[in-house]
């Protein structure tokens, strides 16, 4: 072969690589937006931590995550209350 062919080639070859590279580097941004959300945090566990938390804390891990979340919830349904008397 030419070897003008195989350098066009080679340089096509790399071109497609960082293409690539680009795109799994996108799709892993994609993947922790989708399992982390965008603030960068993780709510989840297994069972066996709910039971190593049970038995070594005492706590009740969805009780308490149940607990916070409707916290939470409460703060952003006041704060809208608030927010719609300001207006």
């Amino acid at each position: 072969m030419n070897s003008k062919v195989l350098q066009w080639k080679r340089k096509l070859a790399k071109e497609e690589r960082k293409k690539a590279d680009c795109l799994r580097k996108e799709q892993e941004k994609m993947w922790d937006m989708l399992k982390y959300g965008p603030s960068g945090r993780y709510a989840g566990w297994s069972m066996a931590d709910m039971m190593d938390i049970n038995s070594t804390h005492g706590l009740d891990v969805e009780k308490e995550l149940a607990d916070i979340l409707a916290k939470e919830i409460d703060k952003e349904i006041l704060q809208g209350i608030i927010d719609g008397i300001k207006t």
